[in-house]
């Protein structure tokens, strides 16, 4: 089977549909004027939604549920019986990914299932799930996923790739599961040098559009140096403690554990927990090692642009611009990195 292929978009809407034959599909669908994953995507609005740009919420919580259940318990004299949830084992596709959130899901991979930990519920999920990405022909004004080693039509981590090139899309298998996900539904043919072109002018074209640049390079040993700047406060000053940075960002990956009980029985579940709120390191004493928000600032700065590329060789943030395009009071990732390294944002 040649690599690249092609498909009209009647017959993508017919992949999916074959798919959820015999698994869950989850593709964008516009939901009050905003663009979402969803089961419930409608064939007759899927190109529209794909048109739309970079849904709200990023496919992570497919992968790593906001709320999830870990174990449930039952206690009766000195018997603790325990039994543990069961993994999903139901095949998904996730299409439509941008390639900024395939990066993120890639990064999540070594969080969660990386060499020295894996954790059972979250590589279920990726062994179960098929991901394909869709080029971003009309990227966000806030986005600058270049700067960060990625791009419009950088899927590489993807299993199957598909670029929008009018009439229907340029499709490339990336991994196995997506030629075999081809092979199964047979019906396409092999792109024409042509449309191969076209989908490469889709990705310039796309890429010229990116004005954004954040000045990463170096940026972990500049963070680390300038660790007691009064920078952190100046930053800290406007925030206002929401966590939506990390509730939309697509690398964050911040949990707590909670238990529900009732009489002698409860259930201990895991969901989602922000640096950015107060009580997110504070101890069962009341001490608090990041006390205000100078300190959890530096935190998650630190931890995307240092920690990160020190533990696994990345940086923890992709570019996709949700901070950018969300935060109630305009923090702005670019322009305090570029603080950070004493250059204009522009440089």
């Amino acid at each position: 089977m040649a690599e690249m292929q092609f498909m009209t978009h009647d017959q993508i809407v017919s992949l999916l549909q074959r798919f959820s034959e015999e698994g869950t599909v989850y593709a964008p669908t516009i939901v009050e004027d905003q663009v979402d994953f969803s089961s419930r995507w409608e064939a007759g609005e899927l190109v529209q939604a794909l048109k739309r740009g970079n849904s709200t919420l990023p496919p992570k919580d497919l992968f790593f549920p906001q709320t999830e259940s870990i174990f449930r318990f039952k206690s009766k004299d000195r018997d603790l019986q325990i039994e543990p949830a069961d993994p999903e084992e139901q095949k998904f596709l996730v299409f439509g990914v941008r390639p900024c959130d395939a990066r993120s899901i890639n990064m999540l991979d070594e969080v969660f299932g990386g060499p020295d930990f894996e954790e059972t519920y979250y590589k279920r999920r990726r062994d179960n799930s098929v991901l394909a990405t869709w080029t971003c022909v009309e990227p966000d004004q806030t986005c600058f996923c270049a700067s960060l080693g990625c791009g419009p039509g950088e899927a590489d981590n993807a299993d199957i790739h598909f670029t929008d090139v009018g009439e229907g899309a340029v499709v490339q298998p990336k991994s196995e599961k997506g030629r075999q996900l081809l092979q199964d539904f047979g019906s396409f043919r092999e792109a024409e040098v042509e449309e191969v072109k076209a989908a490469q002018r889709v990705v310039q074209k796309a890429e010229e559009q990116i004005s954004l640049q954040a000045p990463v390079e170096g940026v972990d040993d500049a963070l680390t140096d300038r660790f007691e700047d009064p920078v952190w406060g100046e930053v800290s000053a406007s925030c206002i403690g929401c966590g939506i940075c990390t509730y939309l960002c697509p690398t964050c990956h911040c949990y707590d554990l909670q238990s529900e009980v009732w009489g002698g029985e409860g259930v201990r579940y895991r969901c989602w927990d922000s640096c950015m709120f107060s009580d997110f390191t504070r101890m069962a004493g009341g001490e608090n090692p990041r006390p205000t928000k100078r300190e959890r600032i530096r935190n998650r700065y630190l931890h995307k642009f240092s920690y990160m590329p020190d533990r696994y060789g990345f940086y923890g943030c992709t570019g996709c611009g949700r901070c950018l395009a969300h935060c109630p009071v305009n923090i702005d990732v670019i322009e305090f990195l570029s603080r950070a390294k004493g250059v204009s944002p522009s440089e």
